[in-house]
């Protein structure tokens, strides 16, 4: 049998950090609010980005994930970068509120207690890792992701427009 997933290590985003506080004493301290920190971006440790900090930092799947936290007095938001399967409806990696067990489960009725109280991650249909509910829902969202720019096309990739295209090129 194999053992579910029980750690993830992903990049995060302190947002709205200020420059004075981009030392590694502060940010393993934010850091280990979240998990256990495996290293400060470089960019960040060389102080030469002012929006935000980023840190490498292992997850523990079986909680929900950290949306913001306060720390000398201030409230600091977390943004998490590559995650695809967030549960919004309870900060959970593994599954998007769409398809939430729980909650598919509850709204039909047929919900067992367990399941009431417990979310999912699964990695084995057989091993599930019982999870605890936030008490709110509505702090988790899209706003907890990194979201990449589109990317910019190229004009001149294959497929591009052709109709300037009036021959040959050579005389």
């Amino acid at each position: 049998d194999e053992e579910p997933i029980r750690f993830l290590t992903a990049w995060i985003r302190i947002l709205n950090i200020s420059i004075e506080y981009f030392d590694h004493e502060f940010l393993d301290l934010i850091g280990q609010k979240i998990g256990k920190v495996i290293s400060v971006d470089q960019t960040t440790a060389n102080v030469e980005r002012g929006k935000f900090s980023r840190l490498s930092v292992e997850v523990d799947l079986s909680k929900p994930l950290l949306f913001k936290f306060k720390l000398h007095g201030r409230v600091w938001k977390i943004q998490y970068e590559g995650l695809r399967f967030l549960c919004f409806h309870y900060g959970k990696v593994g599954h998007k509120a769409e398809t939430c067990p729980t909650i598919h489960n509850t709204e039909g009725g047929n919900a067992t207690p367990a399941a009431q109280d417990t979310n999912t991650l699964r990695r084995d249909p057989t091993i599930a890792i019982p999870m605890h509910k936030p008490e709110s829902f509505e702090q988790f969202g899209p706003w907890m992701l990194v979201k990449k720019p589109p990317k910019k096309k190229n004009p001149n990739a294959t497929g591009a427009s052709h109709k300037n295209n009036n021959g040959s090129s050579k005389n």
